[in-house]
């Protein structure tokens, strides 16, 4: 209802949520922080993002919409506290870090993407897509025995002999064009 711009109906949906569900759940208390700010209720908005924090203090959504609220109200001090938090929180998620070693690789940066797959695979060791990126990370990097070793443990963790199947393929692949040298 929220999306569809129906506020009546996406408040009577939060309001039932919170007061007959789950009043710990941050993401109702997120979502209606989200309608009272379209609808310009700011105090409103924030007293709900605040709720949501107080019931998940790691709330990203949260911290976020906190952040863009006091810095369009012109609370600098508070936003960049907000943006702070929210920076710690993403450096901290393995899944944040993985998307960033993808930007790394795709911009060149090898020493980078390394360093935030190292954290990534050391917070969620076996998710085969992280072993895989570190991989051709190594590939990339000219050491051929490392992106074997991580390539091999891609395919072990692979959740499916088609995954398996498509890493296999993928790696011979990247491993003759690595061969043949740059173009």
């Amino acid at each position: 209802r929220l999306q569809a711009g129906d506020t009546a109906a996406a408040f009577a949906f939060f309001r039932r949520a919170l007061t007959d569900g789950d009043e710990t759940f941050s993401p109702a208390w997120t979502n209606l922080g989200t309608l009272y700010q379209r609808n310009g209720r700011l105090a409103h908005a924030e007293a709900a993002y605040l709720q949501a924090l107080g019931a998940s203090g790691s709330d990203l959504v949260a911290m976020s919409n906190l952040a863009k609220l006091y810095e369009r109200v012109g609370d600098r001090e508070r936003a960049a506290a907000f943006q702070e938090r929210v920076g710690y929180h993403r450096l901290r998620n393995p899944y944040y870090r993985y998307n960033l070693a993808r930007d790394a690789l795709a911009a060149g940066q090898l020493d980078l993407a390394v360093g935030h797959l190292k954290f990534a695979i050391s917070k969620r060791p076996n998710e085969d897509q992280f072993c895989f990126l570190l991989g051709v990370t190594y590939l990339r990097r000219g050491e051929e025995g490392a992106a074997r070793r991580w390539f091999a443990r891609a395919q072990e963790l692979a959740a499916t002999d088609a995954v398996r199947f498509r890493y296999a393929s993928k790696v011979q692949a990247l491993l003759e064009r690595s061969r043949q040298g740059p173009h």
